[in-house]
């Protein structure tokens, strides 16, 4: 067993501003940077942090999106069958447009753990369970954090890449790419709306 298994998720540090910063980037439809791009960090871009309780609470305020939330977290929920600890979610794609009032599905990334007391990973058991989320609308793919890094690297730049894109019909203008949310499931849910207090505000562009 590696050292990243035998080791329980430590929190994350606080960020006050995450909070703030989530609900402005849902305010602006999501763009990949609030601020100019000199002025833009990774705690300031995409991807947003929510945690799970505050990103269930908003999203259901969102049209159209209610059932694919219940079924992402069927889906993550039933992971844990599969030996697999869910520490964090990066969703895009569709869902993350809110001017589309009826997106098809959501798009998300299961960064995942084998769990304290599981023997196993049960590959087929995950697999399954991918199956069964896309038919429901929740098109989930998971990653280990405890597998190769070159692998856990490589997926995360393509699937960022792929959930930014904005597709366009032939002859239509470039679009901006769109911006991700990064739910943290470790996140103590009553810590949702932590950092409205004292933060500095951002000035989007």
């Amino acid at each position: 067993m590696s050292a990243l298994r035998s080791v329980a998720p430590q929190p994350r540090p606080r960020q006050p501003d995450d909070a703030m910063l989530f609900e402005a980037a849902a305010r602006h439809n999501f763009p990949a940077f609030l601020t100019p791009i000199a002025l833009s960090t990774p705690a300031n871009a995409t991807p947003f942090v929510v945690g799970r309780a505050r990103f269930r609470a908003l999203a259901r305020g969102w049209p159209g999106r209610g059932h694919l939330i219940d079924a992402l977290e069927e889906t993550v929920a039933a992971a844990g069958g599969c030996g697999a600890e869910v520490l964090a979610l990066l969703i895009g794609g569709s869902f993350t447009d809110l001017d589309n009032p009826a997106p098809r599905d959501i798009d998300a990334i299961a960064f995942y753990r084998q769990a304290d007391g599981a023997g196993a990973i049960d590959a087929a058991g995950l697999a399954e369970l991918q199956r069964r989320g896309r038919t429901a609308g929740a098109d989930v793919r998971f990653i280990p954090l405890d597998g190769s890094p070159i692998v856990l690297i490589r997926s995360i730049s393509y699937f960022t890449r792929l959930y930014s894109e904005r597709r366009s019909g032939p002859g239509s203008a470039e679009q901006p790419a769109r911006g991700l949310i990064l739910i943290d499931c470790a996140e103590d849910p009553d810590r949702g709306a932590e950092g409205r207090d004292g933060a500095e505000r951002v000035n989007p562009k």
